[in-house]
């Protein structure tokens, strides 16, 4: 998706192209509404006006003894004397001259003049189209007079179109009035939704445990199931790791027993037997704490919230195994090129898992130095271990994950190490290879994935 886009799969996004949507078309409908009422006003305003001037014209028309019409005075409305001022009056007698307002300047009215005070018709004047009002009335010598009233239909539209113009500007000012109103309400009312997944963001790095409080109503019991799904999440996997250690502590118990028989067997002369005996033993035990291992990492590994930092981690088993290699005076080095404080998303005690295996199946083979190292890669976090030792040949780098295979009985061992590194680096999403060392040894390559 490009920057500035919009996701309609945003609830902000939605509201606001709603919130537009339905402010346009209100504001369109009512801009509409508002223009129409204002133009039938107007117009039933003018003819109550032009009705009035009529009325006051018929008054003030005054007759000779031959019938020919004068005004005893001008209109009371100064409209009608400037010329062409676009209003207008007219009173015409058969066979006697027009009489005519002063705006007409000598000109007359004409075209289809309404008869009726409720109507308006459409002349023709010195400016243009007109509206008129009209009424026929027979004169003192019987004869039928005329008289109308009559305006610029183009001062009536110019009047309309400035109104319109002042009611589209005022609408678009209300609109984005609504529109900024609008946008800041949806950013207002969806900021706990914000909150909400900052505190989930939150979780999955490790910052905090629980979701906090402090959220509107309507939220709190999604966040309250959300702090019960991870207190039954987290107490899942309190109790699995709990159940594999009692259960390998369960099952040690017969393996040693069955073992020291064994070694009693054999110093009893029934060497065949327990050789037997001793064999099944050793691989019994090599498979159960195999799938032991498996089995505590199983649920951990999708609990959120829970990191490890790999500098403390790191130290932390290079000092025990410089205990543990003491005798062969191994030097056990960190060499990192980017910041130290790296967070995995992994369970502190699978990556210590995956760390003491590998440091110390280097420590067993380096003749002088183990050094690791880690950096943030694209695929997640690169863990390396060096080695100076003799290295292993690129056929049998594979066989070596295979569980219970040693491919060198001299050096102790179960065989399960790498096998179990592998089985938790993948339930993490994450790998294992074995390369050439840049010490002339042999380099185990982790990957695991940073944390969130």
């Amino acid at each position: 998706m490009k920057p500035g886009a919009l996701n309609f799969n945003s609830i902000r996004s939605r509201f606001l192209v709603g919130g537009l949507v339905w402010v346009g078309f209100g504001l369109l409908a009512a801009g509409v509404l508002v223009s129409t009422l204002f133009r039938i006003e107007m117009t039933g305003q003018i003819k109550s006006e032009l009705n009035d001037h009529l009325v006051e014209l018929q008054q003030l028309v005054e007759f000779d003894g031959q019938g020919h019409p004068a005004m005893a005075r001008p209109l009371s409305d100064p409209r009608f004397l400037p010329f062409h001022s676009g209003f207008y009056w007219q009173v015409s007698v058969a066979g006697r001259p027009v009489l005519t307002s002063a705006s007409l300047g000598g000109a007359s009215l004409t075209g289809a003049m309404p008869e009726g005070t409720d109507q308006l018709g459409d002349g023709t004047g010195p400016t243009g189209v007109t509206f008129a009002n009209g009424v026929t009335m027979p004169g003192p010598d019987g004869r039928p007079v005329q008289y109308i009233v009559a305006g610029d239909r183009g001062l009536l539209e110019a009047m309309m179109n400035h109104f319109d113009r002042i009611l589209a500007l005022s609408l678009l000012a209300f609109a984005v009035l609504m529109v900024a109103g609008g946008a800041m309400l949806v950013l207002f009312g969806l900021r706990p939704l914000g909150r909400l997944r900052d505190s989930v963001a939150a979780i999955r790095s490790g910052a905090i445990t629980r979701m906090p409080g402090g959220f509107p109503a309507e939220i709190t019991p999604l966040v309250s199931d959300l702090n019960a799904l991870l207190d039954t999440t987290t107490d899942m996997a309190t109790r699995a790791r709990t159940a594999s250690a009692n259960l390998a502590h369960a099952l040690r118990t017969p393996l040693a027993v069955m073992n020291y028989e064994g070694e009693a067997l054999a110093a009893a002369g029934f060497g065949a037997a327990a050789e037997t005996i001793l064999t099944q033993t050793r691989k019994m035990q090599r498979k159960i704490e195999y799938h032991l291992a498996r089995a505590r990492a199983m649920v951990p590994g999708r609990v959120p919230g829970v990191v490890c930092h790999i500098d403390e981690r790191a130290r932390a088993i290079l000092s025990a195994m410089r205990r543990l290699h003491a005798g062969r005076h191994i030097h056990f080095n960190i060499a990192c090129t980017t910041a130290a404080d790296v967070t995995i998303g992994c369970d502190p005690l699978d990556v210590g898992e995956m760390l003491s295996n590998l440091i110390d199946n280097a420590g067993k083979w380096a003749r002088a130095d183990v050094v690791i190292g880690w950096q943030v890669a694209a695929e997640g976090v690169l863990i390396t271990i060096d080695d100076d030792g003799p290295g292993l040949a690129a056929a049998d780098r594979d066989r070596v994950f295979s569980v219970g295979e040693r491919l060198d009985e001299s050096v102790p061992g179960s065989g399960l190490g790498l096998s179990i590194v592998r089985d938790l680096a993948g339930l993490y999403g994450g790998s294992i290879a074995l390369q050439d060392s840049p010490l002339g040894g042999l380099r185990a390559r982790l990957v695991l994935p940073a944390a969130a």
